[in-house]
């Protein structure tokens, strides 16, 4: 019963690990993204 709960404990850390991975990617494309756009407003004035 341990090696199941053992099992089970790192199948869920490594989905949470994998989930973590692509929302942090895709906050840190926006994050550019947005800096790209105030960077490019402001060299237009």
């Amino acid at each position: 019963m341990r090696v199941v709960g053992l099992i089970a404990t790192v199948a869920v850390t490594v989905y949470i690990t994998k989930v973590a991975q692509k929302e942090l990617v895709q906050n840190v494309a926006i994050e550019e993204i947005t800096i790209n756009e105030k960077t490019n407003n402001h060299s237009d004035i």
